[in-house]
């Protein structure tokens, strides 16, 4: 199979993905301010799935830069990494409908996000060359990535204790990915 293929399979299931993020917004039921603001966690759930979704698909996009050969390995690990992509928007949905108070959906949210991560490490450990596997800016990235991994499963595992701690490290997680280090940016 070409790259070029597997690429505009991918970009096409990623794209999905975020249509089905924003199918889940439902309107207030009243058209008040104070009905629209009750909704807060809901638009909390989805800005930062469309974020990890977004960061998700600029990965792959660099990933997919650096190698030339589609081989069976590469299909299946990618595959992984799109159905684990796939499951943010039932965990987005299930942790939206509760408000963010109960354990179980924020739990599974943060294993969701830990596995979309550590997806994201196997399918660039997969694809990479040895010669760029000493890159230190891949080090770097797959570093971090592990840091968010750990972060989500720790957030996940906080729920049980405070859901609206896991809220605040998700929303952490976030704004650390988009604003990271300049080592980490230019891999991009």
């Amino acid at each position: 199979m070409k790259k070029n293929r597997l690429e505009a399979f991918s970009d096409g299931v990623l794209a999905i993905v975020i249509t089905i993020l924003i199918l889940d917004l439902k309107t207030p039921r009243e058209p008040t301010l104070d009905a629209l603001l009750s909704l807060w966690p809901v638009y909390v759930a989805y800005v930062i799935s469309f974020i990890t979704v977004f960061m998700s698909w600029l990965n792959h996009h660099h990933i997919f830069n650096n190698f030339s050969t589609v081989n069976y390995k590469i299909l299946w690990v990618n595959g992984f990494f799109l159905f684990a992509v796939s499951q943010i928007p039932f965990a987005t949905a299930f942790v939206g409908e509760t408000r963010w108070g109960s354990e179980l959906p924020i739990m599974l949210y943060g294993i969701t996000m830990m596995v979309v991560v550590l997806a994201s490490i196997w399918l660039r450990l997969s694809v990479s060359i040895p010669k760029h596997r000493s890159d230190p800016y891949i080090h770097i990235h797959i570093k971090m990535s592990l840091l968010v991994a750990a972060a989500y499963l720790i957030a996940a595992l906080l729920a049980w204790i405070h859901p609206k701690i896991s809220l605040l490290i998700f929303v952490l997680i976030t704004l650390l990915r988009l604003f990271s280090s300049p080592a980490y940016r230019k891999l991009y």
